[in-house]
């Protein structure tokens, strides 16, 4: 791996990078680190770096409130078509994260356009309305495992053609970066997520080179057993030009099955605590959960959706508020039904705030409820 590693390092790039891999039993000595200084062979950003020095991240942004920045996610297409007016309704909503991109299936970009993706996709009216009702917006990149394979292991044309896209968008745009969020973190070979790495440097570079930041979204680690599920560490990608780390404290339920607490408090604060010791407070953004789900108890078939919809679903089912999440339950007819309400997002929110969090970011607008 190692040697492969070092072939796929060429001249194509700008910057310099540091890899490291770590003994996720011990999370002590690095087994192995590469580090290159490149030139500049095929553009990728506007400008040329200077030396070899590592681009620092750009500092956060002056809008930061006293107590924290939250942030929202919105995606396209049903149900999240009340997403507009809820973030337009006098709430404070800092940053603004529309899902405007995806990866095809060949690990192409493709624009997820409101003609072709519904409500909430891409058109200039609807990026007007973004930036009207917020301090920073972010275009989010949506991908699954194979679709993230496609694209960070195949041909450095591709690679460079979805780069110059995404800094040609947010700068024609006025938006102030782009938020990738890759997933199927799990099924990443090592080859791949060292091929992320490298693109996400890639990539961070040329934002910064156009004045613009970089959000990752990363999976939640709490334990060493989550740690065994991942490629993936915090301290690997806290070492590249990204200016906001997202941690996903949420989807516990797919970890143990239908009937547990989308973000249980303890599991939360382990996550958040690991996260501390590698990324900075304000570089790191802490992902909480507005939705809900329903499947069948035990199983990990689950439907998430709105907690609206998963309120409707349940009909006259009776819901009890679990004491170690805050989040609304109930089960009728062996189906576990889940979802948030004010109070639950007032309790995480009082819960990250009391581990000194600086920013959140909501999953999502559109049918979720908000704050109290």
């Amino acid at each position: 791996n190692a040697l492969s590693i070092i072939q796929e390092m060429d001249t194509r790039s700008t910057g310099y990078v540091s890899y490291s891999t770590f003994d996720r039993s011990t999370d002590r000595a690095p087994r192995l680190t590469i580090s290159y200084a490149v030139s500049t062979t095929e553009p990728v950003s506007t400008t040329e770096p200077t030396s070899t020095t590592p681009t620092p991240a750009p500092t956060a942004p002056s809008t930061v409130v006293p107590s924290m920045t939250t942030a929202a996610w919105i995606y396209p297409g049903r149900p999240a078509c009340e997403a507009a007016a809820e973030y337009s309704d006098g709430r404070v909503v800092d940053v603004l994260k529309p899902e405007y991109f995806t990866l095809t299936p060949a690990g192409d970009l493709q624009l997820l356009s409101e003609a072709t993706a519904g409500c909430n996709g891409f058109s200039t009216s609807n990026v007007a309305s973004i930036k009207a009702n917020s301090q920073q917006s972010f275009v989010t990149v949506s991908a699954d495992g194979s679709e993230t394979k496609a694209l960070v292991e195949g041909s450095w044309a591709r690679q460079s053609t979805t780069i110059k896209t995404l800094v040609d968008f947010v700068t024609a745009q006025k938006m102030d970066g782009v938020e990738i969020d890759f997933e199927g973190f799990g099924a990443w070979s090592s080859a791949t997520y060292y091929a992320y790495l490298r693109f996400l440097s890639e990539l961070g570079l040329a934002l910064h080179a156009a004045n613009k930041q970089l959000m990752v979204d990363v999976p939640p680690i709490g334990t060493t057993l989550e740690e065994s599920y991942y490629q993936l560490t915090y301290k690997d990608i806290a070492s590249l030009p990204i200016d906001y780390i997202v941690v996903m404290a949420y989807d516990y339920q797919y970890d143990y099955g239908a009937g547990q607490a989308v973000a249980p408090h303890q599991w939360v604060e382990r996550v958040v605590t690991n996260a501390q010791r590698y990324i900075a407070a304000d570089r790191l953004v802490v992902g909480m959960p507005a939705y809900g789900y329903y499947g069948t108890v035990g199983s990990y078939n689950l439907t998430v959706t709105t907690s609206e919809l998963v309120a409707a679903k349940a009909g006259a089912a009776s819901f009890t508020r679990d004491a170690q999440s805050a989040e609304l339950m109930a089960v009728a007819n062996g189906v576990a039904y889940v979802y948030q309400d004010g109070v639950s997002l007032r309790q995480k929110r009082a819960l990250l705030e009391s581990l000194g969090v600086k920013h959140i970011s909501v999953w999502a607008l559109g049918g979720n409820v908000w704050f109290e």
